[in-house]
């Protein structure tokens, strides 16, 4: 719509007023008369309201115009003064039609203020101050409610019956009227509330909601509406930035598997508290692990088998972009915590007996997993208008959103732990024991038997699963959530906030960044 053009009126609302255009009727008459009567008295003007009226100018008598607009001067038909209407429905140029001091009807319509008390009566000059108290005394009375200028802090309107709300009015409740000049300011990210109405009119006011500031409601909506129908002409909404979703937590490391002891492998391995498979146990000396990894050979020098790997956790899934309205807000699921699945490594293999006797050593266990990463938190939406049942019909108007939270990075999965040593061979009678070392290397090996007699060391736990990535919050004007439908005019527009971006999730796959859309229907 161009700029200065002034607002279609509400189709189903009276918003039209009396004509006030007169014709040049009186001036024809007034000739008429002056070319049959020729020369008249001095005669004073009458006429009352709506009624055809006469008067004399300069010693003519001549009929004045058929205008219902009061007295008229005799000639040429000028207009007055407008008769009075019986009702006065608000129109956009806040037009006193019924001649009782406002727009509206005073004493039957409930007029508001920001500088009123709801022990007001409700006029022009004693406003109320709440809308809900406003709509109690309106619904009383089968009346509309009129707003002045200011903001109104509003939790929820619920009210039976049909609901009109006309705003935009200054102090003295006539003329021209704004949508900037009266607020509805919501107090918590849900939004203003309406419901239980039949139907509902919002004209000529704003609704501005506020910025989500915690996790239990991350999306910010500016309107809520539960009831039959409702439509808004000439509102002004705008809803507040949705929160960024939290990171998931990494998961810890595994801790060390245990050590040898002696000829025996080291048994009983816990991790978290919980006894692990036996396949994680290290083998005693001489002796394949569960593996069947062969033990240390010394005469054909061959090392005792390490433990294998323990398998590493599955990955978490990247949250959906599929929201649901949970807790009062619209609201997206957070990612997947990866599975408690990792395992630990296995145990290694025994060492070898070597000459002189009973040098062998026993293996060490596996080590413990890693704990899994938890998913990220999806990010919240900016969403202007939910409509939760009815259907929502917009003209003249505009709805503006804020940006829409990123989603949250998924935790990464704590590594496993290493694998425990093998168990120290015996010192064999009169050998210098200071050479026989707790871990073995073909350096260090004082009977060059490539470590045969040490036990293998055991498997790492396999790595904790990446933690999925939260979806980024969408920027949406309108959301109908089941049945609920809506639809606009050309003269409303939409200026949609920067959806969210998505958290990062497993192998650096990112989950769905949130979109921008006018429209969208959830089931």
């Amino acid at each position: 719509m161009a700029a200065g053009t002034s607002l279609p009126r509400p189709k189903d609302t009276t918003m039209h007023s009396p004509s006030r255009t007169f014709t040049g009727f009186g001036f024809l008459v007034g000739l008429l008369a002056l070319s049959v009567i020729g020369c008249g008295g001095d005669d004073a003007g009458t006429g009352a309201p709506g009624q055809h009226a006469t008067g004399a100018s300069g010693g003519v008598s001549g009929a004045g115009s058929f205008g219902g607009q009061g007295a008229a001067s005799g000639f040429g038909g000028q207009s007055g003064s407008a008769p009075c209407a019986d009702t006065d429905a608000p129109d956009a140029d806040g037009t006193d039609d019924n001649c009782d001091g406002a727009d509206g009807v005073v004493g039957t319509d409930v007029h508001v203020a920001s500088t009123g008390a709801d022990t007001n009566p409700g006029t022009p000059d004693a406003p109320m101050r709440t809308i809900p108290k406003a709509l109690e005394l309106a619904h009383v009375r089968s009346a509309k409610v009129l707003l002045g200028g200011g903001e109104f802090e509003v939790t929820s309107l619920s009210q039976a019956g049909d609901i009109e709300i006309h705003g935009g009015y200054a102090e003295a409740f006539s003329g021209k009227r704004q949508a900037s000049s009266s607020t509805l300011k919501a107090s918590s990210p849900e939004g203003v509330v309406v419901s239980e109405a039949s139907s509902v009119l919002l004209d000529t006011l704003s609704i501005v909601g506020v910025p989500a500031k915690e996790a239990s409601q991350r999306s910010s909506q500016a309107l809520v509406l539960d009831v039959g129908s409702s439509r808004l002409f000439n509102v002004h909404v705008e809803a507040g930035a949705g929160l960024s979703g939290g990171a998931g937590e990494d998961g810890a490391a595994g801790t060390s598997g245990k050590d040898g002891n002696g000829p025996y492998g080291a048994t009983q391995l816990s991790c978290d508290g919980s006894i692990q498979p036996s396949f994680a146990f290290g083998a005693n000396a001489g002796s394949k692990n569960s593996a069947g990894a062969v033990a240390g050979n010394c005469g054909s020098k061959i090392a005792a088998s390490a433990g294998a790997p323990g398998i590493s956790g599955g990955d978490g899934a990247n949250a959906s972009s599929l929201a649901s309205f949970e807790n009062g807000v619209l609201r997206w699921s957070d990612a997947a915590d990866a599975p408690d699945d990792a395992k630990p490594g296995f145990g290694g293999a025994g060492g070898g007996s070597c000459a002189p006797a009973n040098l062998a050593a026993g293996a060490g266990s596996g080590g413990c997993p890693g704990s899994p990463g938890t998913g990220g938190e999806s990010g919240g939406g900016a969403i202007g208008i939910v409509v939760l049942q009815g259907k929502l019909v917009l003209e003249a108007s505009n709805i503006r959103t804020g940006f829409g939270g990123d989603g949250g990075n998924g935790g990464k999965g704590g590594a496993g732990g290493p694998g425990g040593k093998s168990g120290k061979p015996a010192c064999p009678y009169g050998f210098d024991c200071t050479q026989i070392t707790q871990t073995c290397t073909p350096a260090t090996d004082p009977w060059k038997s490539n470590c045969a007699p040490w036990g293998g060391v055991g498997g790492p736990g396999g790595d904790g699963g990446h933690g999925g990535g939260g979806v980024g919050g969408w920027s949406v004007g309108i959301v109908t959530i089941g049945a609920a439908t809506s639809e606009y005019d050309s003269a409303t527009t939409f200026d949609l906030g920067a959806p969210g971006k998505g958290g990062d999730g497993a192998g650096g796959i990112r989950a769905a960044n949130g979109e921008k859309r006018k429209q969208w229907a959830l089931p």
